[in-house]
């Protein structure tokens, strides 16, 4: 995967290399996650300091933010 000026682009590849961290959540879990940093019930295996890394990479939400402009 690759995290290039705020969009995270993931590559089909043949190399076999271990994830540093594997997550198991829901939809649910992963909004509260990104707003809020909250991580209860969310099933994680490995070096958790890499989903801290990851959030602190993004925005706060702008309520504001204009989906569809006229």
């Amino acid at each position: 995967m690759e995290l290039s000026n705020g969009v995270l682009i993931h590559y089909a590849t043949a190399q076999q290399q271990a994830a540093d961290l594997t997550v198991s959540l829901t939809k649910r879990q992963l909004l509260g996650l990104l707003v809020v940093g909250q991580s209860d019930g969310i099933d994680m295996s490995g070096d958790a300091s890499v989903l801290t890394k990851l959030v602190n990479l993004t925005d706060a939400p702008d309520p504001d933010f204009a989906v569809v402009t006229a």
